[in-house]
């Protein structure tokens, strides 16, 4: 079994991952972000000549997600996507809300709502919406 049929093993028969990428025009610092804030694993990246990052990829526990600074040109746009961030506990939500949210745009502070005992969205810096979540309890 490959590495990656390993990491898929929780994926139904017959479906498929989707895997999100982020165009951004500071790919370098988002990773040292993500690093910071989720202790992500760095997993590789392609610098260009130009110094800009063409690809990288990373893990955020189970999730792998790419990355790169696009065509280094306009800026990047994050309009109808969110990322969605399950956590375990209040504490992790609350560390790492706060982490997104540093002087940044909160769009929904977090809190209880009715189908989650701690929930909030935040637009971080590089602008893209994340919806942190604790899981209720069974």
């Amino acid at each position: 079994m490959s590495e990656q049929q390993a990491r898929r093993g929780h994926v139904p028969e017959g479906y498929f991952t989707v895997t999100p990428w982020i165009v951004s025009r500071d790919t370098a610092r988002l990773l040292d972000f993500v690093a910071r804030a989720f202790q992500a694993e760095e997993l590789g990246r392609v610098e260009l000549e130009n110094g800009a990052i063409g690809h990288a990829e990373f893990r955020i526990g189970d999730a792998t997600l790419m990355a790169s600074d696009g065509r280094c040109s306009g800026q990047a746009r994050f309009g109808g996507v969110s990322l969605s961030l399950s956590v375990p506990d209040e504490a992790t939500a609350d560390r790492l809300f706060a982490a997104l949210a540093e002087g940044r745009q909160v769009q929904m502070p977090i809190g209880k709502t009715f189908f989650s005992p701690h929930f909030g969205i935040v637009a971080d810096r590089f602008g893209v919406s994340w919806m942190v979540i604790t899981e209720p309890e069974a």
